[in-house]
Formats: structure tokens, C-alpha cells, sequence
């Protein structure tokens, strides 16, 4: 079951759409785990996907949500697809975490480029978010990285940037996404200003909208360059041999993962 324990998230990335506006609306800790609760004990959930932009801005209302699961006796498990700020997380609260049930989660770090931190507005300390990942992996949590390639005046160098940030971490698993100019995103704005034409189908069709096949490109590098880097960062990265025995070990429901991993795989790195 999917829950949302808060709305909207207070940072101003330029990519990032607004569907909820910045002023973050948190539930209460209490509230959040009386809905668990009653997920569990009425309806015999017993896995929570947090699909909230922004989860732990708050680091003792989440502590607070971790007491209640384990106070109440839920055994759920829990997974984090996005809502998880690398440099503001602590390790404290990754073992509460944990022990409250989370097996995965992901760490939207975007780019390894200082500069293009700044420029989009996302500002992630670098250091701090490689050393909460390496943390959260080695209490046995299966940990994905979100990176994104293409950014407005984005250089080829930084692009080599952020896949070795990408493939020097302990993530288990990592994507190579394309940015693309969001309508109603600051970055799109940008876009539009600059002269470029947005009357195409990409941007009239939601389902040309997509993360890994798009051929919206902002950056300063060629297309031809950009789809090759995209291509051997998935290598580089899954091709790891320290990686590949880390990622087996945990990686939940082996029988069904490992395939769809494989196809993913395929698809991204070695299917033109």
C-alpha cells in the first residue's frame, strides 16, 4: 500500500515539478502510524511504499513513526522510492529505520557537479550523502541512486563527474536518468526563454515524457555523446565486480528481481 505522510517539499529545485506548491504539510507521527495500524490489523498490509517528496525533513517526526511501528508491534516493511534527502539524514535515524522495517530505499543526488548543485538549486553536500549511502548500505538496506544527465549548460566533464561520484558510493543500485524541462518547473521556464521550440510532441504528449527514452537534450554536449555516456555509466556501474556480489546478496524476491534487473539492464546499456 502506498501512503503519504506529508505534502510538498520546501527546497526549489529548478527540474522539480510543483504540483503541491513549497509549504511542506506534515502529518503527525501519531496519525501516520494510526493509518499503519489500521492498514496492518484491518486490511493485512504488510509492506508500506512512502511515496512523500520529502519524508525526513523532520528528523524526530520520523524518529517518532519508527517508535510507533515498533511499539504498536507492526511487522511491516517499508520502502522509500523518493523522499529520502541524502545530506540531511543521519545515521541514527537510518538504523530506526531499519529496524521500524525499511529493506530499500533510494537517495535522489542528481549530479556530482558542484557547480550544477548550486545552479539547479538543490545544493546536496556531496561527502555528507556519500557517507550517509555508504551507512545505509552496510546496515544491509538495498540502496538506489537517482542521477540525472543534461542539465542547461552541463559539460561533458561534469557529466564524467557525476557518473564517478555514482559509481565511487556503496549504492546497490543506480539510474541514469535524462532531465527533462517539466512544464511549470523553473528549468522549463529556462527553456522557453532561451528561444527553444516547446510546441513539438514531447512537450504536448505526456507519454513522449519519459525519463530514459527522451530526446530533449539542454545540455552543451551532442546527442551522440550524451546517449554513450548514459550507456557506459550503466556499465561502469553494474559491471562493478564488488557490486554485483552486494547487490545479489540483497536483493529481495531473487527469483523475480533478477531477471527484471536483467532486462532493465539491457535495455539501458546495451540496447541501442
Amino acid at each position: 500500500m502506498t501512503v503519504m505522510t506529508s505534502r510538498a517539499c520546501p527546497w526549489k529545485c529548478t527540474f522539480c515539478h510543483n504540483n503541491m506548491g513549497k509549504g511542506y504539510r506534515p502529518r503527525s507521527a501519531e496519525n501516520v502510524v494510526d493509518e499503519l495500524e489500521a492498514l496492518y490489523r484491518d486490511v493485512g498490509i504488510r509492506e508500506i511504499i512512502f511515496m512523500d517528496d520529502m519524508f525526513n525533513l523532520h528528523r524526530e517526526r520520523v524518529r517518532d513513526i519508527c517508535r510507533g511501528i515498533l511499539s504498536r508491534g507492526l511487522d511491516l516493511k517499508l520502502t522509500f522510492p523518493n523522499g529520502l534527502r541524502a545530506d540531511i539524514m543521519d545515521i541514527e535515524t537510518v538504523k530506526l529505520l531499519k529496524e521500524a522495517g525499511m529493506y530499500r530505499c533510494m537517495y535522489a543526488i542528481e549530479t556530482g557537479s558542484p557547480r550544477l548543485q548550486k545552479r539547479i538549486k538543490k545544493n546536496v553536500k556531496l561527502e555528507k550523502a556519500k557517507a550517509i549511502i555508504a551507512e545505509t548500505a552496510k546496515l544491509g538496506v538495498l540502496t538506489h541512486g537517482a542521477f540525472m544527465l543534461g542539465f542547461p549548460t552541463e559539460t561533458e566533464e561534469e557529466m564524467q563527474m557525476t557518473v564517478d561520484f555514482a559509481c565511487s558510493t556503496k549504492l546497490h543500485t543506480a539510474a541514469f536518468y535524462r532531465v527533462l524541462p517539466l512544464p511549470g518547473s523553473e528549468i522549463y521556464s529556462d527553456v522557453v526563454s532561451a528561444g527553444a521550440d516547446v510546441s513539438g510532441e514531447i512537450f504536448d504528449s505526456p507519454s513522449q515524457f519519459e525519463y530514459h527514452s527522451s530526446n530533449v537534450n539542454l545540455s552543451t554536449v551532442d546527442e551522440r555523446f550524451l546517449t554513450k555516456i548514459r550507456k557506459k555509466a550503466y556499465l561502469r556501474f553494474y559491471l562493478n565486480p564488488l557490486r554485483l556480489p552486494r547487490l545479489l546478496w540483497h536483493l529481495p524476491n531473487k527469483l523475480v528481481m533478477i531477471p527484471k534487473l536483467a532486462k532493465l539492464f539491457f535495455l539501458r546499456a546495451v540496447q541501442k
